[in-house]
Formats: C-alpha cells, sequence, structure tokens
C-alpha cells in the first residue's frame, strides 16, 4: 500500500559517500514545495545534527562539518511528511 505520510515526488542524493570532509546533497521535487521544507541530517540515533533550508524546487547544499566518523542519514521534510533517509558515511582523512 501507498503510505500518506511518505514523501514521493522529491529525489535526493548525497555524494561523495563516503565522504571526508564535505558532502554535497542534491535534492529536486518533481512538482510542489511546501514552505518550510528542510533537509535533515541526524545520527545513527535519529538526533537532528543539522537542518538546512529548502527554497527552491531543485537545487544542492554542502554540509560542510567536524561530524565525527560514523554514519548519518539525510532525508526531505516537506510538511508533514519525509523522503526515505539516505545512508551517508563519513571516514577519517589519512
Amino acid at each position: 500500500g501507498i503510505s500518506e505520510n511518505k514523501l514521493n515526488n522529491a529525489n535526493l542524493n548525497a555524494f561523495p559517500n563516503p565522504f571526508t570532509n564535505e558532502i554535497t546533497i542534491s535534492y529536486e521535487f518533481n512538482d510542489k514545495l511546501e514552505l518550510g521544507s528542510t533537509i535533515q541530517l541526524t545520527d545513527m540515533l535519529g538526533k537532528e545534527i543539522q537542518e538546512l533550508a529548502i527554497t527552491d524546487l531543485k537545487g544542492t547544499l554542502t554540509i560542510k562539518s567536524e561530524l565525527q566518523a560514523g554514519i548519518y542519514f539525510v532525508r526531505i521534510v516537506n510538511g508533514h511528511i519525509s523522503s526515505d533517509p539516505i545512508k551517508i558515511v563519513k571516514v577519517n582523512s589519512f
């Protein structure tokens, strides 16, 4: 069945993945953008690390951060619904 609280009208990509210093998040909505839509970065426990505002139907954002090495999740939150999360991996640079 189709879940009512799942975002199906947006595409989300993250690269490079795994990353060392920064990662680029690209997004594109197929139709409409709710006011206040954001890209959320959370850790494995679901704790929000960063929230970035989305202002256009299509764009890219760069996350430069002092994140610890580990696994994180990125998703679009559009009103009351959200996209499936993308797993991103931060690795230490050598």
